[in-house]
């Protein structure tokens, strides 16, 4: 509640009544709320039945043998790299190495069976930078992972070493690459309709790109909703143009098109005149900065 409220502009304090009166209001919650639950649903559902499959499913489930091909290959090609510090299992568990960030991590494990997942992550990666190689590596932050965290000694954890070394339920770098190249000329395409005031194409295109979820764009989000407006859509731009801004909350644009177009579209004259003063305040700031 305090996040929400925090911001003059925040929902709860002043645009949650804006929804109010239209037909599907809840939609122009999505922006804030959205993205918060798919996360929590993914954490609570989707990464726990995706742990449990793979090492029901997978008898290497705790070796290289179980990793995609392009994984173990990129690993082994990297496996006799220089590395500017050697440490034993021994040292690893004591905490005795030269990265004091490592090793405050290490110790929180020690001490509360316990690390944030951000800092696991980071843990996890070095241990294949300080060791031999990829098998060395799993086979030690297994072992520590076991004997230190009272909170994933079950398949999440398994598989949370795997993901560390060898990605297994991410993007390849050129999957990866790929989806972005197509995003990318999602909107270059949208972009060009957009000029040429082809609003249809142009929606289409624009819709890719959000759709696509790896970028944010509060341009794409605004431009999007005037190709709204241009087809006589006024609730979907409306939505648009509080996207753009929960995006970028002190970008005047935003608050603008909001004002200028979907609310007086809507009869929401009031509304309307408010956003139009939070973005002339927000303009005169930047002026003044």
């Amino acid at each position: 509640m305090e996040v929400l409220m925090r911001s003059k502009n925040g929902f709860l304090t002043k645009r949650l009544k804006v929804v109010n009166g239209i037909n599907d209001s809840l939609i122009y919650l999505l922006p804030v709320i959205l993205k918060a639950v798919d996360t929590f649903l993914e954490e609570l559902i989707v990464r726990r039945e995706l742990v449990d499959n793979f090492c029901f499913y997978q008898h290497h489930y705790d070796s290289l043998q179980g990793a995609w091909e392009w994984a173990r290959r990129t690993l082994m090609d990297c496996a006799s790299d220089e590395r500017e510090h050697i440490y034993t299992r021994e040292q690893l568990e004591k905490a005795k190495t030269a990265d004091p960030l490592w090793n405050a991590s290490q110790l929180e494990m020690v001490y509360y069976g316990k690390m944030h997942g951000f800092m696991w992550m980071y843990w996890a990666k070095k241990i294949l930078e300080w060791t031999r190689g990829p098998e060395e590596a799993l086979e030690i932050s297994i072992y520590l992972n076991d004997k230190m965290a009272g909170t994933q000694v079950d398949t999440l954890a398994a598989c949370g070493q795997y993901a560390a070394f060898m990605t297994r339920y991410e993007l390849s770098f050129q999957m990866w690459t790929n989806q972005i190249q197509e995003m990318l000329n999602s909107k270059k395409c949208g972009d060009a309709a957009f000029r040429s005031k082809d609003f249809a194409n142009a929606l289409s295109y624009y819709t890719q790109f959000i759709d696509g979820g790896t970028m944010i764009s509060p341009t794409v989000s605004v431009r999007r909703c005037l190709c709204y407006l241009m087809s006589e859509m006024p609730q979907e731009a409306l939505g648009d143009a509080m996207q753009a801004q929960v995006i970028a909350p002190e970008w005047p644009t935003a608050f603008y098109l909001q004002a200028a177009a979907p609310l007086f579209s809507l009869g929401m004259d009031n509304d309307a005149q408010e956003s139009l003063k939070d973005g002339t305040s927000l303009e005169t700031q930047r002026h003044r900065n």
